[in-house]
């Protein structure tokens, strides 16, 4: 795929808000320059260059200079090309009046001259250009590179009362995203741009350069759906590794040890990093951003400023340096008596680099230490270093489980099934059973096979605590093969005290009573609940061997989703992923991003609910996790048919096939797919047929979250008469309050009642389900409009694009009629708009330059062109700048 990465034309998505404040200054009428200041590297140039095409787009004379040290050598170098030809420059005053006066003309151009690196301006151009703005003939767009110091005749350029300066940083996170998405036309992947913006901490020239060489070594990819960057990524373009070899080619031979040895650690201590270098060297070393000085606990800690120079210095460093220098530090810290928490972990990690090897019981603690940090792949490392006849229970069990974690289930398996359990004590018996049936489940799906080792479990287990906990996992594993009602019972056993309880098997039986609760319809209790959980895996995280805490709020999303507060839903959800991709947890991160798809898929926001079942799709396949993978594809299509691009939905539905159903979303939710794709190829009632029956299957598994969804679904496909009762009887019995307003949207549906189906509407925009609140307008329109009641029709069309325009361009029968404009004169809509968002009509007849009664007059030829008669009804049809 041909992408524009290393083009100069760099995408400004991120740079909007900068560009309005130059558009701002730029037109009023005093300003004499606009200088552009930051530090190397965020995209100044770039930045500046869109800045002389907009001022060349209002008329004006647009040259570009770019100044540099060369340059500057000789009088006007810099700007020398932009000057009139012919001009005799011997005589400096009668030669810069020359210049005014043919600049100037007889048609009086405008002009606004770009002068690159400003900073680097010799003496004389600066004075002649000052000369020129204070005439009014040229106005400056300048940059500056922030760090650098200026001389005076370069500094009376980029100072006074009508100079505006626009500072340019560093992207955030958001930022780079928005960069990414334009550079290479297509979502990015979560995880990928907060690696890329970790890496490139938001320098916009070293994103273009990672993103160059990512594409070149093939490391950053496109499924078809997302853009996903390998986690194990290397620096492969030339240019950049040029320029960072450079900046480190001026530091002295003597200051190169300790950036070395912090290149292959990380991070150090203060004290350590003074045994290599002097005190004044590491300040040089500060001041010239190389290192970063923070105090941690009261500690002072030394890394290098950008994981870019770790990586660089690292790749030219020898393996026998490599080695001598690791092998110092273990010295040095065991010299210290290695006192803190995290030295073992260290010292093991840095012998093992090192050698090969190291003690069995130094790598077995350092293990635990990087399990408690939910670092499996470095848990896999030093446990790869005991020998197999060494591993204890202990190390078999810390190796299966990391192995779990980073999706090798028949590894673990293997290691897990090697544990000789008949010499176990029933501690012993539980932990391997606890660990193994979750391999068995979660990864492998195979339900049966882990059923039955925890029922064999039951016989070697006598006291009570035991025998509850055996309960508990079990109904783990029947909620997550789908068996609800089974699992709900043995849930009950997951209570607040942790009592007797492993901690480990409690927090992941919090989970799944969440989830239990959820898909039972227990919406409220669930929400409950699952924030009590969440507070205690914080409290307990440092103790136990799970996923971070923010693997709780899954099913909290869920619940959320069903009681209608969807903006909580998306928050919750994308402070979840990012604490996840913080913690380096990827397999809780694939149903975090499924919870936070199928929010947005019930909001009707299809291309945000298609990006994060891509997510969900392309995390499941790098790790292996095939039971999400059919539910996910199928969701995924489910949202490319909506938006109207088939040919993707057949593609993901080909591969869903290729996967097992019986995960708990996947056996009865999978259908999604399928049905939407044939309500966008027209054929609606086999859709409806497909939803009735896996609402069929819902209702026999006791889902009633994925039984209300399927059901609304076939009312919105034209059998609302069939599904009323269904959704009434859900209602009556007090779920969560979509799962009630769905009842009354299929009612108000039933009965073609466009007044019900208006206030349905009101009440779906408020929840945030955009889809079923544009559709009930719509469809209200369409029943006022064939009882020729335009007033009442307009009204409902009016509220139905407020709801549309949210969709993102959902295609859905209901919405299939192009909905009409309301036809409200320019002057009306000006009034209406303001109206509706709370200003008087004093307020508006000043902002408009108008009498109150003008306005008034106005406002009720509005109300009967829409047919309302108060603002409180003006409000709930018109939003912020918009019909």
């Amino acid at each position: 795929m041909r992408l524009h990465a290393r083009a100069t034309r760099w995408p400004l998505a991120a740079r909007q808000t900068e560009l309005e404040t130059f558009s701002s200054a730029w037109s009023r009428q005093r300003c004499e320059a606009v200088i552009i200041a930051g530090p190397a590297g965020v995209g100044k140039t770039r930045f500046a260059e869109e800045c002389l095409e907009r001022a060349v787009q209002q008329g004006w004379a647009g040259r570009k200079a770019v100044a540099s040290s060369v340059a500057s050598a000789v009088p006007l170098g810099a700007i020398s090309h932009l000057l009139p030809s012919g001009i005799d420059m011997a005589n400096p005053i009668q030669g810069f009046a020359a210049v005014k006066a043919a600049l100037s003309g007889p048609r009086k151009q405008r002009w606004a001259w770009l002068v690159d690196d400003i900073h680097l301006l010799d003496a004389t151009s600066a004075v002649l250009l000052r000369q020129l703005m204070d005439a009014g003939i040229v106005r400056l767009i300048g940059t500056w590179r922030s760090e650098e110091d200026l001389n005076s005749a370069v500094r009376s350029l980029v100072s006074g009362h009508d100079l505006f300066r626009i500072d340019v940083d560093e992207l955030d996170e958001e930022g780079v995203q928005q960069v990414l998405q334009a550079a290479l036309n297509g979502p990015v992947s979560s995880r990928s741009v907060h690696d890329l913006h970790a890496a490139s901490k938001g320098n916009v020239l070293l994103l273009r350069e990672l993103i160059y060489g990512a594409l070149q070594g093939g490391s950053l990819t496109n499924d078809g759906e997302i853009w996903e960057l390998n986690p194990h990524h290397h620096i492969s373009s030339p240019i950049l590794t040029e320029l960072i070899t450079a900046r480190l080619a001026t530091i002295p031979p003597e200051d190169r040890p300790v950036l070395e040895l912090l290149a292959l650690i990380g991070s150090l201590p203060l004290a350590d990093v003074e045994a290599l270098s002097p005190v004044q060297a590491l300040t040089d070393l500060e001041v010239q951003g190389i290192i970063d000085v923070a105090s941690i606990q009261r500690r002072m800690i030394i890394s290098l400023s950008h994981p870019l120079y770790e990586e660089i210095i690292r790749e030219n460093l020898p393996k026998s340096r490599q080695r001598e220098l690791l092998l110092q530090q273990v010295d040095r810290t065991r010299a210290y008596g290695a006192r803190r928490r995290e030295d073992p972990l260290h010292i093991a990690t840095w012998q093992l680099a090192a050698t090969g090897t190291a003690e069995p019981a130094l790598l077995t603690q350092a293990a635990t230490l990087a399990r408690y940090a939910h670092d499996y792949q470095q848990v896999i490392s030093l446990l790869q270093g005991v020998p197999r006849s060494e591993r204890t229970l202990e190390i078999s069990l810390l190796l299966g489980e990391a192995l779990l974690e980073i999706g090798e289930w028949q590894k673990s398996e293997d290691v897990l099934s090697s544990i000789n359990t008949s010499a176990l004590d029933e501690g012993g018996v539980l932990a391997v059973t606890l660990t193994r049936t979750m391999n068995l489940s979660w990864g492998a799906a195979r339900f049966n096979e882990a059923l039955k080792l925890n029922g064999a479990a039951r016989l070697r287990v006598d006291t009570p605590e035991g025998r509850r906990m055996l309960d508990i996992n079990e109904g783990i594993i029947q909620t997550f093969r789908g068996e609800i009602v089974t699992g709900r019972a043995l849930l009950e056993e997951v209570e607040d005290s942790l009592k007797g309880i492993d901690p480990n098997l409690w927090l992941n039986g919090a989970i799944f009573k969440t989830l239990n609760m959820v898909l039972t319809g227990r919406t409220r209790e669930a929400i409950l609940w699952a924030n009590q959980a969440y507070e205690k895996h914080t409290k307990l995280n440092e103790l136990v061997r799970v996923p971070p805490p923010a693997d709780q709020l899954g099913p909290l999303i869920l619940a959320l989703t069903d009681d209608g507060r969807l903006n909580e839903a998306y928050e919750v959800g994308r402070s979840a992923n990012k604490d996840l991709i913080l913690a380096r947890a990827p397999l809780p991160r694939i149903y975090i991003t499924f919870y936070i798809g199928r929010a947005y898929w019930v909001s009707g926001h299809s291309s945000a609910a298609r990006f994060w079942f891509a997510e969900t799709v392309a995390l499941a396949r790098e790790f292996r996790h095939l039971l999400p993978l059919r539910v996910g594809l199928s969701y995924l299509a489910a949202s490319a048919a909506v938006a109207g691009d088939e040919p993707a939905a057949e593609i993901a539905l080909s591969e869903a096939e290729e996967y097992r159903a019986d995960f708990i979303f996947a056996d009865v939710e999978e259908c999604f797919g399928k049905a939407w794709l044939l309500v966008a190829k027209g054929d609606s009632a086999q859709a409806r047929s497909i939803l009735l029956k896996a609402a069929d299957k819902a209702r026999d598994k006791g889902n009633v979250s994925a039984e209300s969804m399927l059901l609304v679904d076939v009312a919105r496909l034209g059998g609302a008469s069939q599904v009323m009762q269904r959704l009434a009887r859900q209602s009556q019995v007090g779920y969560g309050s979509l799962i009630v307003a769905r009842a009354n949207f299929a009612a108000a549906l039933s009965m073609e009642d466009p007044d019900q189906l208006l206030e349905e509407s009101r009440r779906m925009g408020e929840m945030g389900v955009d889809i079923l609140a544009a559709e009930a307008a719509s469809k209200a329109a369409t029943i006022w409009s064939m009882q020729l009641n335009r007033r009442r029709a307009t009204a409902a069309t009016l509220q139905a694009n407020t709801y549309k325009v949210k969709c993102q361009g959902a295609r859905t029968p209901l919405l299939s009629s192009e909905i009409t404009a309301v036809e409200l004169t320019d002057r009306e809509h000006e009034i209406a708009i303001r109206a509706a968002n709370g200003k008087t009509s004093k307020e508006i007849a000043a902002e408009l330059v108008i009498s109150v009664r003008t306005v008034d007059n106005h406002l009720q030829r509005i109300y009967g062109k829409i047919g309302i008669t108060t603002r409180h009804e003006l409000k709930s049809i018109f939003k912020q700048g918009g019909k």
